[in-house]
């Protein structure tokens, strides 16, 4: 789960526009890992486990605050879904959300959003 820049460090490939991520993307699946997730920051995120093509989801618009917090808040929210028995994709879904909740507060620690906070941002 690399963000753009450890995605371009990994793959040795540029991150600028969606069809340089979908090939990095590719890239990086084709070292043999199970699944791909990228973290995009405002493009949102990027999903390839291999069953599917690349699926995109979409960002969240939120008034970002500070970042600091988005990646680990991201990692939680996957994880969640995951020990919950949600698929990768929604799991991934719920992810996008916590990292974009993450951003509209200061700080690390209180800017990890609960999972009713989550849920309610999803709808």
């Amino acid at each position: 789960v690399p963000n753009e820049s450890e995605t371009s460090l990994l793959t040795d490939l540029p991150v600028e526009n969606p069809s340089q991520i979908d090939t990095a993307a590719r890239a990086l699946f084709e070292r043999g890992v199970g699944a791909v997730i990228l973290t995009l920051g405002k493009q949102g995120a990027l999903v390839l486990d291999g069953s599917t093509e690349v699926i995109n989801l979409s960002p969240h618009a939120v008034e970002v605050v500070d970042t600091t917090a988005a990646g680990d808040a991201f990692i939680a929210g996957l994880s969640v879904g995951l020990g919950k028995g949600m698929g990768l994709v929604e799991s991934a879904k719920l992810a996008n959300a916590a990292g974009a909740l993450a951003v509209t507060k200061m700080g690390a620690q209180p800017a990890m959003p609960t999972l009713d906070e989550i849920t309610d941002f999803m709808g």
